[in-house]
């Protein structure tokens, strides 16, 4: 069972990565992850999806997403 779901608006709780307290969508869920990173989060960087773990996000409004 994942953490979240598909469309869930989420922030980057890691202080130690670049996009911390920012907040996106995930677009993707990698089923057959084998390096902690499964969740594809858009809205975070303008060049590309960022692959983040369930220990670098939480719940997050959708209204806070970053335009």
């Amino acid at each position: 069972m994942t953490k979240f779901k598909l469309g869930d608006h989420v922030r980057v709780t890691d202080p130690r990565n670049g996009y911390f307290d920012q907040v996106g969508r995930i677009t993707t869920i990698d089923k057959s992850d084998v390096e902690g990173l499964p969740y594809r989060v858009t809205g975070l960087s303008k060049v590309t999806p960022l692959w983040l773990g369930p220990h670098e996000l939480t719940l997050a409004d959708p209204e806070q997403e970053q335009p």
